[in-house]
């Protein structure tokens, strides 16, 4: 009887650190069972995971539209930085590829580059058509990509650019 008791506090700090935890952002199924693993017993990990997923708290596409959402809608990045993020989070290639299907490269490049123009003044042609795919490169597109939406840029009106 001590043991069963044990066992069910033991769960319940199990589930209280995973919930805390869970509460500052989304998480994948793997942080969440790295983070448990620090503290407690693979036994008792794995019961918390099954307890959290019986509950919706641990859903690894949910979790993969969260991760798409957040580098689609401000900081612009590509759907191969995207990906790679969600290897590393150790989602399924299927959740990924369902979550980044969709992604336009070009259309987040082209967001990205205007939002890193305001940082600053094209003021000639060299140095814009390096600075722009340097900084599109950082955000995980392609060279050639960048290269072009640079160029694009460059093309239009200078009241436009700003």
């Amino acid at each position: 009887m001590q043991s069963h008791v044990s066992n069910q506090k033991n769960l319940n700090k199990s589930f209280k650190t995973a919930n805390r935890f869970i509460s500052y952002r989304p998480r994948s199924e793997l942080e969440i069972r790295e983070k448990l693993l620090t503290k407690f017993p693979s036994s008792l990990v794995q019961k918390t995971i099954d307890l959290l997923k019986s509950q919706n708290k641990i859903n690894d596409s949910l979790f993969a539209k969260f991760w798409v959402h957040k580098y689609t809608n401000s900081s612009y990045r590509s759907s191969s930085f995207i990906k790679a993020e969600l290897i590393k989070k150790g989602l399924d290639p299927d959740i990924i590829h369902g979550a980044i299907e969709q992604i336009d490269d070009e259309h987040l490049a082209f967001l990205s580059a205007r939002k890193a123009i305001k940082n600053f003044h094209p003021d000639n042609y060299q140095s814009f058509t390096n600075k722009i795919p340097n900084t599109l490169n950082y955000r995980g597109f392609d060279y050639s990509l960048s290269c072009k939406i640079a160029e694009e840029l460059w093309r239009e009106k200078p009241e436009t650019i700003a």
